[in-house]
């Protein structure tokens, strides 16, 4: 079969006319060069924009069965707004492929064919003009070549996200629509645009587009399209809607019963941060925006084109008025109502005061003046179509307040509508100036060295040739730049998410609540439970974007309590977290991480109640000089390997210290084998001298044990050193005496220069670590069939710190663990008719594996009983039980939608405030 594919090539080619093997010899030639800029993004720069990677995580978890949610075991969140990619990238995932790959060769693939569908517009928008002898195809090459170099194009197909999706279903769905609006056909483009809206929200200003274009070719037919009778073009009219509804009325009904919310979160989000639209604002958010694009690109000289392709020039009556228009927008735009001007008189001076409203509606009435002065013209439906979307486009810009990510990722979304009409305004202008240039080149002569080309079209290639040149070497510069200089990418906040699972290995954490609010690789790699501060993907800070401070005490400081936390910068102004009384409290802040030889990213947290127990009144187990207390130590599993780690568990206080300390760990066998390692107190995050009277500061430490050091027995001492001078800080007894503070304790225990635990560790060979290994794996096991469902996790735990390093082991075994565990809780829950504990049992149970099918077939439908109890509560006026209620509920079922939704209701009603989305109704 393959063999005789060059052999089909050739007789497509063979066939083709001569100026059907230029289109296709040039959109092959635009397509290498897109090659070639894509690759940028995909070897020197592997670039993906961290929001990417939360598109993967949702697909990831939808393959994996646990639906749409920010987290395996969350609740479902439509924290995405491109549901069609999303769905393609869980088919990539699927299949057995990285979607890191596949995003990046789907999005290759789709910018390729990309190309000639812009080529087919440009074409068609391209007015006839008999004096023009070079046909309208070969021209129109322009727009591919463009999109070849065009910055924004090739960066955000490659980036990750859903944009060459969006750019080639409206392209082709454009180039479908001119096709059937002026040769006829049946109206598939309806569906293209259906899917189009599918696959952002902004897709349905394109499809409204679409659907008024059709609507005009009822009454302005052409084509097969102008024999039909007006009922037939009605006909194909609701046709075309009716194809364009009925898959968006299918998916919107079932994402609102899958996510019970009439928007995707993310639009919920936004509605508090103060991004409304503010059209007169011209040095701020939108009109910044559009431009700082205007300006990197060169565009502003593209201004007089884009304006001149929708008047054209061939009549004076259209591109005289085209001319002194631009000269308006000139005026308006570069100046400022006031400079240069001497004393006014008094009716002038609300102008200047009002300037920026004037500037917008001037650019604002440039729309349908433009769109209108086109009709007529020959090719003015296409370009009608494009100058269309491209004003939809801007406005749309306008209207969210600009991005805050470089390289203009929402000027990528009307590439071709945007190309195509600067190119058809370049056309347009080189053709009118051909004929005075003339004379100019016969003049250097140049008639002979481009031989076949008359002069005149000579002419106007030099013109195409320049500004495609100046083109071409912007587009280069800007390609350098980002490059070098790229927006934050999934790799960026990777190293954030390794950072923070290298302090969770410290601290010995098997389960991490994360506060942060770069989503993607958190979502996608470390597996935590989130709180997304922007709430993109978090349904209760979505609702509760403007912060409120009852609702953030409640829900961050009460309900989820998060381990880690990220808060910092711009994102801790707006949020006000960092004011509240919990977090000056709760949380210490833990060294940055670097991002580059001589820069650290702070603003990482963690909850002090990780290690902190912050009223401590135990007796002390002894005492050291410097009023420091050892409180509690614990070895779990003392029996190790040599090359692997000891846990050792150390808590201390320390009152009104005012130096650190080091702690000395020494295992000693009395046979001249020691080894000695420094632990830190507080893990140097919370030092000594910061440590409250009555605060209890724990530490789980891992101990390196030296290949080297022989196998036996060894005591396990501490020796504590002061850290200003060096001394050691002998044990002491209230008067300065040894303290016999247990009977079980030897008298040596208490010598001055150290505290001997009451512990022999074993250095020992595979052989008997495999046989301690097991034999905690069994007493995590038996204690699952005595009802001691809390202990099984701590067992399990002390089974792998015998191999800590024993990966396969771990893996081998976890599940049988896991399962034993949930089926512990779930014969508790069997066993009890106490509500409160046939709740706690199965939520436990949930937190360990959600799937168990023995969990699901209990935990559901107590939880439609709880949020039954809830509605009836509510309706009572008992909100505190109501709420109750269905957070049980959500706890037992985190997929029940609807109940999170009234959960969130009747918060609203406790905390007596109104979030952003009814403040907007009021």
């Amino acid at each position: 079969m393959m063999e005789r594919v060059p052999q089909r090539l050739a007789v497509w080619w063979r066939g083709l006319n001569p100026q059907r093997r230029i289109t296709a010899s040039g959109i092959a030639f635009c397509g290498l060069l897109y090659t070639v800029h894509y690759l940028v993004y995909c070897i020197p720069q592997p670039f993906f924009i961290e929001d990417a990677a939360i598109t993967f995580a949702y697909a990831k978890h939808l393959v994996e069965g646990h639906g749409l949610v920010t987290y395996p075991g969350g609740e479902r969140v439509e924290g995405y707004s491109n549901a069609t990619w999303t769905l393609l990238m869980a088919g990539i995932y699927a299949s057995g492929l990285p979607m890191w790959t596949g995003s990046k060769v789907l999005g290759w693939l789709l910018g390729l064919l990309t190309l000639p569908f812009a080529w087919s517009l440009t074409r068609r928008a391209l007015p006839i003009n008999p004096e023009w002898t070079i046909d309208r195809g070969t021209l129109a090459l322009l727009t591919p070549l463009f999109m070849a170099a065009y910055l924004p194009f090739a960066l955000w197909n490659a980036s990750g996200l859903e944009n060459s999706l969006f750019v080639f279903l409206l392209t082709w769905g454009l180039a479908r629509l001119i096709k059937e609006v002026e040769d006829g056909g049946r109206p598939w483009s309806a569906l293209i645009f259906a899917v189009l809206c599918m696959s952002r929200p902004d897709g349905i200003m394109y499809a409204t587009i679409a659907g008024f274009a059709r609507l005009l070719a009822v009454f302005s037919p052409m084509g097969e399209e102008s024999h039909r009778s007006l009922g037939r073009r009605l006909a194909t009219l609701s046709g075309w809607l009716l194809l364009l509804a009925m898959p968006l009325v299918a998916y919107h009904s079932w994402r609102i019963w899958y996510f019970a919310w009439e928007f995707p979160n993310t639009f919920y989000a936004k509605l508090g941060t103060g991004k409304v639209f503010k059209p007169y604002t011209w040095d701020r958010r939108g009109w910044k925006y559009l431009k700082t694009w205007y300006q990197m690109h060169g565009t502003v000289g593209a201004i007089p084109f884009i304006v001149l392709a929708m008047t054209g020039l061939r009549s004076k009556r259209r591109w005289v008025p085209g001319l002194l228009w631009v000269l308006v927008l000139a005026v308006v735009i570069f100046w400022n109502g006031r400079a240069g001007l001497p004393d006014m008189p008094d009716w002038w001076s609300p102008i200047p005061r009002d300037w920026n409203k004037i500037r917008a509606w001037t650019i604002g009435a440039t729309a349908p003046l433009l769109a209108i002065s086109t009709i007529g013209r020959s090719g003015w439906r296409a370009r009608s179509v494009l100058w269309a979307c491209f004003a939809s486009g801007m406005f749309f810009v306008l209207y969210v307040g600009g991005d805050w990510m470089k390289a203009h990722r929402w000027m990528s979304l009307i590439t071709v509508p945007t190309i195509a009409i600067i190119v058809v305004g370049i056309v347009e202008v080189a053709m009118r100036i051909a004929g005075p240039l003339r004379p100019v080149l016969q003049g250097f002569g140049w008639r002979a060295w481009l031989g076949p080309l008359r002069t005149r079209w000579a002419a106007a290639m030099l013109v195409l040739g320049v500004l495609s040149t100046a083109w071409f070497v912007n587009e280069i510069r800007l390609i350098i730049w980002f490059a070098g200089n790229p927006e934050t990418t999934v790799r960026d906040i990777n190293r954030r998410v390794k950072y923070m699972s290298w302090v969770q290995k410290r601290l010995d954490m098997d389960h991490v609540t994360l506060l942060d609010v770069d989503m993607g690789a958190h979502m996608y790699f470390s597996g935590w439970d989130i709180v997304d501060i922007a709430g993109l993907v978090d349904v209760p800070m979505a609702q509760h974007s403007d912060f409120n401070m009852k609702f953030v005490k409640e829900y961050l400081f009460e309900e989820r309590k998060p381990d880690f936390a990220h808060v910092h910068a711009g994102w801790a102004r707006s949020s006000r977290i960092p004011k509240h009384k919990e977090w000056k409290e709760g949380y210490i802040e833990v060294p940055g991480y670097p991002i580059g030889r001589r820069k650290l990213h702070i603003g990482n947290h963690i909850r002090k109640g990780i290690f902190v127990n912050s009223d401590d009144e135990r007796p002390a187990l002894a005492r050291f000089e410097g009023a420091i207390e050892l409180v509690e130590w614990s070895v779990p599993s003392p029996v190790i390997q040599p090359g692997s780690e000891l846990h050792i568990e150390l808590g201390f206080r320390a009152r009104s210290r005012k130096d650190g300390f080091r702690i000395l760990a020494i295992l000693d066998d009395g046979q001249g084998q020691r080894t000695v390692a420094v632990v830190p107190p507080g893990y140097d995050w919370y030092p000594p001298e910061d440590w409250k009277r009555k605060e209890m500061v724990a530490g789980r430490y891992q101990v390196h044990i030296p290949k080297h050091l022989a196998k036996g027995q060894y005591s396990l001492s501490i020796v504590l050193m002061d850290e200003v001078s060096g001394g050691v800080l002998a044990v002491k007894g209230s008067e300065g005496q040894p303290l016999d503070l247990d009977p079980n304790i030897p008298a040596n225990a208490y010598l001055p220069g150290g505290f001997t635990l009451d512990v022999q560790v074993e250095v020992a060979g595979r052989s008997r670590v495999n046989a301690a290994a097991g034999a905690a794996l069994q007493s995590a096991l038996a204690a699952a069939q005595n009802d001691e469902c809390e202990a099984i996790w701590g067992l399990w735990k002390n089974a792998k710190r015998h191999v800590p390093f024993r990966k396969s082991w771990h893996a081998r075994h976890i599940a049988e663990v896991e399962a034993a565990q949930v089926q512990c809780y779930v014969s508790r829950f069997d066993g009890s008719d106490d509500r409160g504990v046939q709740v706690a049992a199965l939520s436990a149970a949930t937190d360990v594996d959600p799937q168990d099918r023995a969990l699901v077939a209990r935990a559901r439908p107590l939880a439609l009983v709880l949020d039954a109890e809830g509605d009836a509560l509510w309706e009572a006026g008992e909100l505190d039980a109501a709420y109750s209620a269905f957070s049980q509920a959500l706890d037992l079922n985190a997929h029940l939608s609807r109940t999170r939704r009234k959960a969130e209701d009747v918060r609203d009603l406790r905390l007596d405030i109104v979030r952003p989305s009814r403040k907007e109704k009021r």
